[in-house]
């Protein structure tokens, strides 16, 4: 396992019992990004959206590792950092200024990773930490009066 992907277990192990810094702050209209209205909704709504983009590609991109014994470790290497490097471009539109400085670090370690099995890991630890990630977010979304806004709206 790589020093990058023991540090970001153990920020995940600590997300399980405490809410991220990020968190805690992305409705703080005087620390945040904030919307044309002035309003954390839509830097907060992206990061719902990402949060799950994002674990699900990397759900894929782990899934195409455990089942491709045979897939060559450079090209997948140049493909998750690929990826890595759009998603710092996605998270930046958010709130999550950690998780986007994370996924910056996840993509630099990824030209170190010497083993197919350590970029397992690396991926299986993203997943996890976009899992809990979106876990914290979820709460803050206010679908019940969106819903009712767009059933009031759409008559």
């Amino acid at each position: 396992m790589t020093d990058f992907t023991n540090k970001l277990r153990e920020i995940r192990e600590k997300m399980w019992t405490t809410k991220p810094h990020e968190i805690e702050e992305m409705l703080d209209k005087q620390k945040v990004l904030k919307d044309s209205w002035g309003s954390c909704f839509f830097p907060t709504l992206y990061a719902w959206e990402e949060s799950v983009a994002a674990r699900n590609s990397l759900v894929v991109l782990r899934k195409t590792m455990l089942q491709n014994r045979d897939i060559d470790l450079n090209t997948v290497k140049q493909i998750v950092n690929n990826f890595l490097d759009l998603y710092v471009s996605y998270f930046r539109m958010t709130n999550l200024r950690e998780t986007t400085e994370l996924f910056r670090e996840a993509s630099n370690a990824v030209s170190g990773i010497a083993t197919r099995e350590a970029l397992i890991e690396l991926l299986e630890e993203l997943v996890r930490y976009t899992g809990k990630l979106h876990y914290w977010i979820e709460p803050l979304m206010p679908w019940e009066q969106l819903i009712r806004a767009f059933d009031k709206a759409t008559k």
